[in-house]
């Protein structure tokens, strides 16, 4: 486990991490602090929901503080899903709707300030066999759940994500993958090797994707009903321009 640190005023911690340390295989540890006033710990371990103490710290002064504990939290599990069918390696952002965020150290994943406590904050897991998901540690809270990414793509461009609500805990969740796929198949007459690129112009802005004709097609994640235009270059040949309205939610 880690135990990480901010300064504590009125409204809650400041946003900028004080300290981090790292908890032997006892979980003891030593913080030492060179601000006075209310300080903020979170103690922290992936997949159990973070425990929060806040000390009143003086220089030069030393404190034994009581046991802290772990608690398991809340889970949200679920079934990722692409037009109805399970899949897997869907990488999947969950945040809870309302919070404050802190700046961490730990890199384990964002932390906020909600009602007097610390909690984790954007959490990105992907699914499994099947589809499923499952992310634990979770305050009592209500979260938004979409679908970021799938294996294999290149690239996603800007859009507005489907959000699902959920209260946590909450089981059986169903998460519906909400953007089109569209894939490239280039091929040109001359080296296999050549690099290339792709120009998209879509109605909220435009986007570069690069590619190698020797890494075969390429997929990329756009907005659902949206007017592609591309222009696809290739390093020594001339470029090809063609327009294209993506399917429905996760068609290619």
């Amino acid at each position: 486990a880690k135990v990480e640190t901010s300064r504590l005023e009125k409204d809650g911690p400041l946003e900028e991490s004080r300290g981090l340390v790292e908890c032997d295989a006892e979980g003891r540890f030593t913080l030492r602090l060179a601000e006075e006033g209310a300080h903020a710990l979170a103690v922290l371990l992936a997949g159990w929901r973070p425990a929060t103490h806040v000390e009143d710290s003086r220089p030069g002064s030393e404190r034994d503080l009581d046991t802290l504990r772990l608690e398991r939290g809340s889970s949200i599990r679920g079934t990722a899903r692409v037009q109805g069918a399970p899949q897997e390696g869907m990488e999947i952002h969950i945040a809870p709707l309302r919070y404050r965020a802190l700046d961490s150290a730990a890199r384990i994943a964002s932390l906020g300030w909600i009602d007097g406590r610390v909690e984790w904050l954007d959490s990105d897991i992907v699914s499994g066999l099947g589809g499923a998901f499952q992310v634990d540690g979770l305050a009592p809270l209500e979260y938004r759940l979409y679908g970021s990414d799938l294996p294999g793509t290149r690239g996603v461009l800007s859009r507005r994500p489907l959000e699902l609500s959920v209260v946590a805990p909450a089981d059986a969740v169903e998460l519906e993958f909400d953007a089109a796929r569209v894939t490239l198949d280039v091929s040109a007459p001359v080296d296999p090797e050549l690099n290339g690129r792709v120009h998209i112009r879509y109605g909220t802005g435009t986007a570069v994707f690069s590619f190698r004709l020797v890494d075969g097609p390429m997929c990329f994640l756009a907005p659902t009903g949206e007017t592609l235009a591309l222009r696809v270059e290739m390093d020594g040949t001339s470029a090809e321009e063609l327009e294209l309205v993506t399917g429905g939610p996760g068609e290619e």
